[in-house]
């Protein structure tokens, strides 16, 4: 792993040996999606059902609780609130150049995927 957030992870501590891959799914399109990807990464960014427990603009038959762990942490909008919205790894369902996203205001939403906006990835430790 390299790049700003590995390397800042490290700086504050986390030692290599700590952080382990997180295998998941993830819808593989959007409005034409014909099943989930399996992707396994130490660093990810998060599908709407990791931040929201539930679809609103993901795909509701590929992305779901029993291939999706939530994170538990995030059980209101309040706690999503970012200074600007964070991309998400899922595609929109509804639009094929879209991703969802997480708003400034802590709500799911979803944009072009050519719009520029921040991400935080997640990371599991041991």
């Amino acid at each position: 792993l390299t790049g700003s957030y590995w390397d800042a992870l490290k700086t504050s501590g986390v030692p290599d040996a700590v952080v382990w891959p997180v295998s998941r799914r993830v819808a593989n399109g959007g409005s034409g999606a014909t099943g989930a990807d399996t992707i396994e990464d130490e660093l990810w960014l998060p599908t709407e059902w990791e931040m929201f427990g539930s679809n609103t603009n993901s795909s509701s038959t590929y992305e779901t609780s029993a291939n999706q762990g939530r994170f538990e942490y995030y059980d209101s909008d309040d706690k999503r609130i970012t200074s600007y919205y964070q991309l998400e790894a899922s595609p929109d369902y509804s639009n094929a150049s879209s991703y969802c996203r997480v708003n400034s205001t802590g709500i799911a939403y979803s944009n072009v995927a050519t719009a520029i906006g921040g991400c935080v990835p997640a990371f599991c430790v041991k």
